[in-house]
């Protein structure tokens, strides 16, 4: 029996094996590392010649239809970088070398479908076939001048065919081929490459797909030497105006209709949506907002195409969540690239409507991309000050202001624009504004008040928007002022003129007319800004002071419009007075040395401020003008000699800070701390008469000097409450709403019982007049008695119900008295923290000074008598901080012991008087304080000190009356045991 043949193994390259198992391999570096392997094996290496190239690329391309690990992407990096060193090694031989169609033959048998196959390896080898043109394409081997178009031919064929049949690569199709054409279009060598690639686009049907407009576009705009297939697009342009529609649908993906005569039905359309955007439209998005032929009526420009194709359809109210998902993408992109004229029409209304729905709450479906195009919107912002105005305008101004929006979305967006805009831009943005006050686009009244507030209250948050710096520029700092005038210019104009009576042109007329609560709100916004001013730029008085120019600027006009305040002669002398005053002081403060000019810039701030109040209408403006006057003779021209002139000037403040104002308050600690080093006992005694007051009707009458009865029967509650002032204009007043907190239990008590005993007063009231029983009684009696009403007559039930009718307004007069005198008590312990905060400041300047121990005895006594718990915390905190400072060297010198020790003794008897333990702790703060300075001053004082602590314990012993608390002793023991001297 013959023998078999033994077969005859082929040899196998193991270093081959080895790098084909590498490059499939899914870390990165390992895959590249093997590709470097390989193309040095094939292409640098001595021994070169014995590699078989052919059967390298045929193994690689076959390595593309393989699904395993990361084998494509290895495969096709090793492929690609092995074709781009095949042109030019020198170490293969002439032989060995694959012309270009036979490569392409390659990729066609290797990637080529056969026989029965399962779905997935029918798209791994549609994959491979993608892959390998790619790697064809993008070594550079098909476009070789030396090799004709043939092959390149052949190459793109094979990619249209397969964007054709399978929609879901189309787009990766077409991302080759347009990256392809950018490289092309660069060299005008490869001229006819790109008429071929534009020929086959059209041949294949795929003209009028995203992918095909993107490739007409970059061509037409790349080179002129094309020609493109006729038929396809109007003028040969898809950007003509005549294909907005057209673009629209194919840009959505849609069918483009078959009026155009392109035979394409046969092109399978995606099925599937994705949330990731073609490139086609980046490309035509590009192409609009570069495109310098905006003159042409021909052609499409970025306000048309957005209108016809963003904003009608993908944020049209039909469109579906995907659609406008869309378009936030593309509205992000436009944000960082487009100008600010083409920004303008970005910001459409249906965009602006659709991103204010979806932040508006979590749960929506877009509220995550939403909220990426506010970081965008912002990041352009940072970028481009000036885009923020254009967001304001045009964006966010269309839905009732743009404030709703930050309502609405219950965001700061708002206010973060305008933090970030350049002062430049937001002057442009007042005189819009100031034309929106004039023209608010409303018919009624109501709706256009609520206009002119959202206007305000922007205007409002424009000052508060800018900062105060050292390291300003001198240009930026001079921006920022003129702004602030202009703003200030603006709600002045609308405060106190009658702008409709004084313009006779239409067009400057406000329609509707300015109401006089709109003028009322508009002045409360000026107070508001003034606050912020004092509050935060380290030298207001200026700023002020141009604000407050613009009325008398207005005023003194050729053209004024007239006044909304109507002034008797009287006042008008006075007022223009006091500005030909306030004039002088300002410019000697712009030559005046340091101290002297802080000093004339608060009497700037007075005066200018006591001016508003004329324009407001205070009624007490005439004789606080008159006492600045003789304050400012007194400080500026005699140099403080006259005797009440610190008298004077604390009664001013008073003045200021007993209106619930944050800006008077304000303006009060500025100017108290300017003038404090020449406070003196009479200006003290003036603060301490506020602590002394009672909080009822009577102190009240006692601060203000009111000579007549309270009148039961007023309605000044009604009348206060008919305005209510700005959030901010009611900073540190409090309410005494919260049982608890403002008032002592023991007073809560009282109420209660008062409120019970006018209940049982008008149930008696009630019974007599109805002839019944009261309440208590009829549920003590028996349930069985006829009541009497039945036997009424007509007459008698009139009178009854008139009767009936004088109880309830009796009632009513008692609520609304007991609303007043609820009022009446918050006022007065409102202000008397704000007193305690100006004596606070004197004890932080002047706690060195003897002056400064009068201040104890007022403090004392108020902790007692108050039953404000706010009062008694800030009055504890200026004991506190005042013995805190009062330590060494800080303790006061040259003290008249004799008057010291007097003082000593009224805290002893202060202390003795029963009251809360923070009264007990002042007192002892208070006595120790006194002590260290006696003690300081003469060792010898403390014999005398010893014999006042025995005669208070002596008296607490002795005298039941005394309720001294023993903490008061055991304090003095321990500040003794401290400071005795230690034996020898």
């Amino acid at each position: 029996m013959p023998k078999k043949r033994r077969r005859e193994l082929k040899s196998v390259d193991v270093q081959l094996v080895e790098i084909y198992e590498d490059l499939a391999n899914e870390n990165e570096d390992i895959r590249l590392k093997a590709a470097q392997t390989l193309l040095l094996k094939i292409c640098l290496d001595k021994n070169a010649e014995t590699v078989d190239v052919a059967e390298v690329l045929r193994r690689l391309i076959r390595g593309l239809c393989s699904g395993r690990k990361a084998a494509r992407l290895g495969f096709s990096v090793a492929l690609t970088e092995c074709l781009s060193q095949l042109q030019i090694s020198t170490t293969v031989n002439a032989q060995k070398q694959l012309q270009n169609s036979e490569l392409v033959d390659i990729l066609e048998q290797q990637t080529q479908i056969s026989g029965n196959v399962s779905g997935q390896e029918e798209r791994d080898h549609q994959f491979g076939r993608l892959f390998g043109a790619e790697a064809l394409i993008k070594s550079g081997v098909l476009f070789d001048k030396e090799n004709s178009p043939e092959a390149a031919s052949r190459v793109f064929s094979l990619i249209f065919e397969l964007a054709k049949k399978k929609p879901w690569l189309r787009e990766e199709c077409g991302w080759i081929v347009i990256s392809a054409l950018q490289v092309l279009t660069q060299n005008q060598k490869h001229t006819i490459t790109v008429q071929m690639i534009i020929d086959r686009l059209c041949e294949h049907g795929l003209g009028k797909t995203p992918e095909g407009l993107a490739a007409w576009i970059l061509v037409r705009s790349a080179t002129s030497d094309i020609v493109f297939p006729l038929g396809v697009w109007h003028c040969d342009n898809p950007l003509h105006i005549k294909e907005s529609e057209n673009i629209s649908w194919i840009l959505r993906e849609a069918s483009a209709g078959t009026d155009q005569g392109m035979e394409h039905s046969d092109v399978t359309k995606k099925s599937n949506w994705s949330p990731k955007l073609h490139f086609a439209w980046s490309i035509v998005l590009a192409q609009l907002l570069t495109d310098e032929n905006q003159e042409d009526s021909e052609l499409l420009t970025f306000n048309q195409f957005w209108m016809d194709v963003i904003e009608r359809n993908l944020f049209a109210q039909s469109s579906s969540c995907e659609r406008k998902y869309w378009g936030f993408l593309l509205f992000q992109q436009v944000l960082g690239d487009a100008s600010e004229q083409q920004l303008r029409s970005a910001f459409s209304p249906n965009l602006m409507r659709c991103l204010m729905n979806q932040l508006a709450w979590p749960e929506r479906y877009m509220n995550r991309v939403a909220q990426v195009t506010t970081k965008t919107l912002m990041s352009r912002v940072e970028r481009q000050p000036a885009t923020s105005v254009v967001a304001l305008r045009n964006g966010f101004d269309c839905f009732d202001g743009p404030l709703s929006f930050n309502q609405l979305t219950k965001t700061n967006i708002i206010e973060r624009l305008i933090t970030l805009a350049d002062n430049v831009s937001l002057g442009k943005l007042v005189s819009h504004l100031e034309r929106s006050i004039l023209r608010p686009g409303v018919q009624t009244e109501k709706a256009a008040a609520i206009s002119r507030q959202v206007i305000a209250d922007l205007l409002v948050i424009m000052i508060r928007s800018r900062q105060p710096s050292e390291n300003l520029k001198e240009s930026v700092e001079q921006d920022i002022n003129t702004l602030i005038q202009n703003i200030f210019g603006l709600l002045v104009r609308y405060s106190y003129f009658h702008i409709d009576d004084s313009e006779k042109k239409p067009k400057t007329m406000p329609d509707p007319v300015i109401s006089v609560s709109t003028r009322e709100m508009f002045r409360t916004r000026i107070t508001s800004c003034l606050t912020y001013i004092l509050n935060k730029f380290p030298e207001p008085a200026t700023l002020v002071y141009n604000a407050m120019k613009r009325i008398h600027v207005l005023q003194t006009s050729s053209r004024s419009p007239g006044l909304v305040m109507e002034f008797d002669q009287n006042l008008s002398v006075i007022i223009e007075k006091a500005w030909i005053m306030l004039k002088r002081i300002h410019k000697m403060a712009s030559t005046a040395e340091l101290n002297r000019r802080r000093m004339l810039h608060a009497f700037t701030l007075m005066y200018s401020l006591a001016i508003l109040q004329a324009y407001n209408g205070d009624a007490d403006s005439a004789s606080l003008l008159d006492e600045l006057e003789l304050s400012y003779q007194n400080f500026i021209e005699h140099h403080g000699q006259h005797e009440q002139g610190s008298e004077i000037l604390v009664e001013i403040l008073l003045s200021f800070i007993s209106k619930p104002s944050a800006l008077y308050r304000r303006l009060a600690q500025m100017v108290f701390s300017a003038y404090i080093l020449d406070i003196d006992n009479a200006g003290l005694s003036s603060l301490t008469r506020v602590l002394k007051t009672q909080e009822n009707i009577a102190g009240q009458n006692e601060l203000f000097d009111e000579d007549e009865a309270f009148d039961e029967g007023s309605n000044a509650a009604d009348d206060q409450s008919s305005s209510e002032p700005h959030d901010e204009e009611m900073e540190g007043f409090v309410s005494l709403n919260s049982s608890g907190q403002e008032t002592e239990d023991v007073e809560s008590d009282n109420a209660t019982d008062g409120a019970d005993a006018e209940l049982v007063a008008f149930d008696a009231k009630l019974a007599q007049a109805l002839g019944t029983r009261t309440a208590k009684a009829d549920l003590e009696a028996s349930s069985s008695d006829d009541s009497s009403m039945e036997d009424m007559g007509d007459e008698q039930m009139e009178a009854l119900d008139e009767h009936i009718a004088k109880i309830f307004r009796e009632k009513k007069k008692l609520s609304s008295k007991k609303a007043e005198k609820k009022n009446i008590k918050e006022s007065i312990i409102n202000f008397k923290c704000r007193v305690l905060e100006l004596i606070e400041l004197f004890v932080k300047h002047r706690h060195s000074s003897e002056l400064a121990f009068e201040l104890l005895l007022p403090l004392l006594f108020t902790i007692r008598i108050t039953t404000s718990k706010l009062v008694v915390k800030k009055a504890c905190n200026v004991m506190r901080e005042y013995s805190r400072l009062c330590k060494g060297k800080d303790l006061p010198r040259q003290l008249n012991s004799e008057t010291t020790f007097n003082i000593l003794r009224l805290v002893h008897a202060e202390a003795m008087v029963e009251s809360s333990n923070a009264h007990a702790n002042a007192c002892s703060q208070a006595s120790l304080l006194l002590v260290k300075a006696l003690v300081e001053q003469d060792w010898a004082n403390l014999d005398d000190v010893i014999q006042v602590y025995v005669a208070t314990q002596k008296s607490r012993m002795l005298n039941p009356g005394c309720k001294v608390k023993m903490s008061f002793f055991t304090d003095w023991q321990n500040w003794w045991s401290n400071v005795r001297p230690k034996p020898a």
